[in-house]
């Protein structure tokens, strides 16, 4: 399968790894982690990433605004659900 086999391999190994950290930890010492959003953030980067995959990339200049544009999107989003409830003193 080559390397592509085994960037899967390693993707499905960490990906156990962390699920079953997550796991073990909640039983020895439970913290209330906002699983929802990691996953909504997780989500979103990988669909940013499928439609990238997707798009026949032919221009070097619409390849860099997307990236910029997926970036900015990102930095917003954090930005807006994350950093702006907090209040810095």
């Amino acid at each position: 399968f080559g390397y592509m086999g085994s960037a899967i391999v390693t993707l499905v190994t960490y990906l156990m790894m962390t699920v079953l950290s997550y796991l073990w930890g909640s039983k020895v010492y439970p913290v209330p982690y906002r699983v929802d959003k990691a996953l909504i953030y997780i989500l979103g980067a990988a669909g940013l990433v499928v439609i990238y995959e997707q798009v026949d990339w032919s221009n070097l200049w619409s390849q860099t605004l997307f990236n910029i544009a997926g970036l900015l999107l990102m930095a917003v989003g954090l930005y807006y659900f994350e950093f702006k409830k907090l209040r810095l003193k």
